[in-house]
């Protein structure tokens, strides 16, 4: 299956053809095992990850060193603040494990 079919089968709203169109010329297609980490506090990201399966946790630490749970993301959504991140070019502020294998 191409990338340009997966997008449009896990992401509907992705509808324009021309915007399809570039996101396969630059998209990259990876797994991610259980228990890795997609993301880490204080990388720097150049990326916003589409989730096409799997689940994914997302969590900040607080000034302990404590995980607080932000959110899940599972196939079919992207992480809301891996797009601020990307926006504003700065490093990240979470860290996301995969629970569940990642595609």
């Amino acid at each position: 299956m191409s990338i340009k079919s997966l997008i449009q089968a896990s992401f509907p709203i992705l509808n324009e053809m021309p915007l399809l169109d570039e996101m396969e010329k630059y998209c990259l297609l990876k797994n991610y095992p259980t228990d890795s980490n997609l993301i880490d506090i204080g990388s720097d990201l150049i990326y916003m990850p589409l989730l096409i399966s799997g689940n994914i946790k997302i969590v900040r630490e607080d000034k302990d060193g404590n995980e607080l749970l932000l959110y899940y993301i599972t196939g079919g959504e992207t992480c809301a603040s891996t797009l601020a991140c990307c926006f504003n070019r700065v490093v990240s502020e979470v860290r996301a494990t995969v629970l569940e294998d990642v595609l």
